[in-house]
């Protein structure tokens, strides 16, 4: 069982820490009440530590300089503990509910899966967005005509080059794409589709949810500030923030009238942050939750986002992966499912 960084952070809160940021494979933190600057550390997910002396030395080395090392381990061991001490680095140890940083052992106490192929699901994204017949290969500007509607070749959507594409229609469900002279088409929407929603790994980062009696627009307003602030309090030497409504909260983009505020607010973001937990919302299951952030891991997000039109949203393919982790999600994917096929038919 992978490890949860989601639940290392509510570890270090509850230990009085404040994690204001969290992504790109860092998190910044400090004591709840510290006037300092939040201190970046980069993440380090270990499910054994058999020589902490050794590893923690190769990895303080490894690390851009101003950065500390924040290691989330399964379990704690006396040789840990004691090479912590020196305050070289901090821990987070999942099973003993217990971290320590500066140091200092307090007593209470999510990788990306291996192998995830995300163009690969994201080329099934972009071609299930149209029914139209698409290119493969890069296009060369000589030969593009300039007063013709123009349509991106699957290489240039997803950056990346025309072989790696040609492995890519490989990998995807036999029969369910087709080559034309045209281009390529969808042959199987449903094969695709099914095949998407049952292998698609997930964003296989943290994943953190709350329950609040605010309204629905006052949790929006509150969301949208906690991203801002965790985007803003970021390494300097990551990208910028970046974020998705998804789940039942971009349903509505692609004409469905689900009940959105029966179901949680649901954002992907680059950066994550515990800091609702201050702000009274109270800690809960996903099942109960009224928002949910989850680390957005899948650097294809936003391009297919953008590719079915709603930039702002993800994409149905990945609103039904995040709908799935919600009760009674059946009918909802399902008329996702129709609203989808009938956008891709007209596009």
């Amino acid at each position: 069982m992978a490890l949860d960084v989601g639940d290392a952070l509510f570890i270090l809160h509850a230990n009085g820490y404040e994690v204001k940021s969290f992504g790109g494979g860092f998190t910044a933190f400090r004591r709840r009440g510290s006037r300092r600057p939040p201190v970046p550390h980069r993440v380090v997910v270990l499910d054994h530590v058999d020589h902490p002396d050794a590893l923690v030395q190769a990895h303080l080395d490894a690390a851009p300089s101003g950065r500390e090392l924040l290691l989330i381990v399964r379990r704690e061991t006396p040789a840990l503990r004691a090479t912590a001490r020196t305050g070289a680095f901090a821990y987070v140890a999942i099973q003993d509910r217990s971290c320590s940083v500066d140091g200092t052992r307090l007593p209470r106490g999510v990788r990306a899966p291996k192998g995830s192929n995300y163009a690969l699901f994201a080329l099934a994204r972009i071609m299930l967005a149209t029914s139209r017949p698409t290119r493969q290969g890069k296009s060369k500007a000589a030969s593009i005509d300039i007063g013709a509607p123009t349509r991106l070749s699957l290489a240039d959507q997803l950056d990346v080059s025309q072989p790696y594409i040609s492995f890519l229609l490989r990998k995807l469900p036999a029969g369910s794409v087709l080559r034309t002279d045209d281009g390529w088409v969808v042959a199987d929407f449903d094969a695709i589709w099914d095949w998407h929603l049952r292998d698609y790994p997930g964003q296989g980062g943290a994943r953190m949810a709350w329950q609040s009696p605010r309204s629905r627009a006052t949790q929006e307003k509150d969301v949208s500030v906690v991203l801002n602030s965790a985007s803003l309090l970021g390494d300097p030497l990551c990208p910028p923030g970046q974020w998705l409504e998804s789940g039942a909260t971009a349903v509505p983009a692609y004409g469905l009238t689900e009940p959105a505020r029966a179901r949680p607010l649901v954002m992907l973001s680059t950066y994550v942050t515990t800091d609702l937990t201050d702000w009274n919302y109270t800690v809960c299951a996903e099942s109960t939750a009224t928002v949910k952030l989850v680390e957005m891991r899948d650097p294809k997000a936003m391009l297919t986002a953008a590719a079915w039109g709603n930039p702002a949203r993800t994409d149905p393919l990945l609103t039904a992966s995040e709908l799935a982790h919600e009760p009674d999600a059946h009918g909802p994917i399902r008329r996702l499912r129709q609203a989808a096929l009938l956008y891709a038919a007209g596009n």
